[in-house]
């Protein structure tokens, strides 16, 4: 009985302390986040993740739902000197998930963004090339002397826009209220590739050509966009196959095989 007590006691001081080490932890974040110097870091960690120059207007943190970015605009710029960004991306939020046990040691490992409202714009330069918005998504970003790195394995993005422009600024390419998820597939070895399935409510091809609710399971590497079921309503019908786009290359070539079945060939 007396050792049942003891046992008691031992795991009553244990759980007191492991409460007060973990209320000390939070305290600590919820302080630390806060400040310019973490602010900086995540600046450096988002500008090193997408190539390019990552700015927000407030950050927040919750124990539970992770880190909070909002109003974020990101730049990447091209070959050319001009105004206007070669790709540029602009979100109402963007959440980072974070790997529990990193917190211990006073890190934050990100391994999971989701995006709220992204609009991401590639513009063509001088040369006909695009630039893609984000940079291939490298396996592990870990800034110097920072508190926050990232192990990349998976995305969100919620209610998404994107939209590929001539020179002149007219429309080529436009996905509109785009909602996907995505991993690393195994044994990508940080290559940058990324599978999933994704939903568009309306795709227009060269300002003419429409195409809506478009879902597909999908692959990404680099600049290559494969789409490997499609289906989707086109013009009174139906559309399904397969769909292979380049989305740097100045001609955006594509492969496609697909079906079409009671379109409308008068509408097109």
């Amino acid at each position: 009985m007396k050792l049942l007590r003891r046992l008691f006691k031992t795991l009553l001081l244990l759980a007191l302390i492991a409460g007060l080490g973990a209320g000390a932890l939070v305290l600590w974040l919820r302080y630390y986040v806060q400040t310019p110097e973490f602010e900086a870091n995540v600046k450096t960690l988002g500008s090193e993740l997408a190539g390019g120059t990552f700015d927000f207007d407030h950050l927040q943190w919750d124990i539970g739902r992770g880190l909070t970015v909002e109003n974020i605009r990101l730049e990447r710029d091209g070959t050319e000197t001009g105004s206007e960004p070669a790709a540029s991306m602009q979100a109402w939020q963007i959440i980072l998930k974070y790997d529990w046990a990193s917190l211990w040691c006073q890190q934050f490992e990100i391994t999971r963004l989701t995006f709220k409202t992204p609009r991401f714009v590639m513009r063509q330069q001088e040369d006909g090339s695009y630039l893609l918005p984000f940079a291939p998504v490298p396996g592990r970003v870990d800034p110097p002397g920072s508190p926050i790195s990232a192990v990349l394995s998976a995305f969100n993005l919620d209610d998404g826009e994107l939209r590929v422009l001539r020179e002149d600024g007219s429309p080529l390419l436009e996905f509109f209220h785009v909602q996907a998820e995505g991993q690393q597939p195994e044994g990508s070895n940080g290559n940058g590739a990324l599978s999933g399935a994704g939903m568009i409510s309306r795709v227009t091809l060269w300002g003419d050509i429409k195409m809506q609710n478009l879902r597909s399971p999908y692959r990404f590497q680099q600049d290559n966009l494969e789409l490997s079921a499609v289906e989707a309503n086109f013009y009174g019908g139906q559309l399904s196959g397969q769909w292979q786009q380049r989305l740097e290359d100045e001609d955006l070539p594509y492969s496609a095989k697909l079906d079409a079945s009671g379109v409308e060939i008068g509408a097109l």
